[in-house]
């Protein structure tokens, strides 16, 4: 049967940094809801004629002051949105553009506050200033080559606080490193496959000779941004459940 320390030792073996991302109280350029802070002729996304809501945006000088890794610029801005009725999950090759990462690299002085479309204003979150720490990230248990499930139910249950013990009990915002899963810890896979026009929202997407041959290709993928449900930006995915996003390189 396996034990608490076996599993903890397994998983400090699998870390890697992240980056998660805190509540600030002084005003930053990186925030997460509110009005977007972008460069003239910044065109508001949209998908299906209707915009996209705002998510956050982030500072890369400033995130590259907790370290990030080497793939990512370490200057400019990054801006999320998503769709507004929060209506599609990623599974569905069909909702391609419902989602939008945006970046720019224009100099902090040449960004001004967006001009807000019709029909967004009430989908602004709340404006929450936001700093970067630097954290190692756990691997969800699904990742250990253990059978957790053999656990005792007081070991699990330490794996599970000790697991989420470097978000301090805030929200799980975060970049990089692992994603934590609120379902099944098949994210990489799931955007590989969709990616490359597979339907993922039953399990027949991930079977057949086709989902074998991209199969491989889940390596690739990263989680770019991870945003938790946060009462305090008044910010609530699903059943309070996180938004991801994740890139190939």
């Amino acid at each position: 049967m396996t034990t608490f320390e076996e599993a903890k030792l397994r998983t400090e073996e699998l870390s890697m940094p992240a980056v998660h991302i805190m509540h600030a109280d002084s005003s930053r350029l990186s925030r997460i809801g509110g009005i977007p802070s972008v460069p003239s002729g910044f065109s508001w996304p949209v998908w299906k004629n209707e915009p996209l809501m705002f998510l956050a945006q982030l500072d890369l000088s400033e995130a590259a002051q907790a370290g990030i890794p080497p793939w990512m610029p370490t200057t400019g801005q990054l801006y999320f949105f998503y769709d507004k009725e929060q209506m599609t999950w990623g599974f569905d090759p069909k909702d391609r553009g419902s989602w939008r990462v945006i970046y720019c690299d224009e100099a902090q002085e040449m960004l001004f506050e967006a001009e807000v479309p019709a029909g967004i204003d009430q989908h602004i979150y709340t404006s929450l200033p936001i700093k970067f720490c630097n954290i190692l990230s756990r691997p969800h248990w699904s990742r250990l080559d253990l059978d957790v499930r053999e656990m005792s139910r007081v070991d699990f249950e330490r794996l599970t606080e000790w697991w989420l013990a470097p978000f301090g009990g805030m929200p799980n915002h975060q970049m990089f490193g692992y994603p934590i899963p609120v379902q099944d810890d098949e994210m990489e896979l799931e955007c590989q496959l969709a990616s490359n026009g597979i339907y993922c929202g039953t399990p027949e997407g991930f079977q057949g000779a086709r989902a074998a041959e991209l199969a491989s290709g889940a390596k690739d993928w990263r989680l770019l941004l991870q945003l938790d449900t946060d009462d305090d930006a008044e910010m609530m995915w699903g059943d309070v459940g996180t938004l991801y996003w994740f890139l190939s390189h």
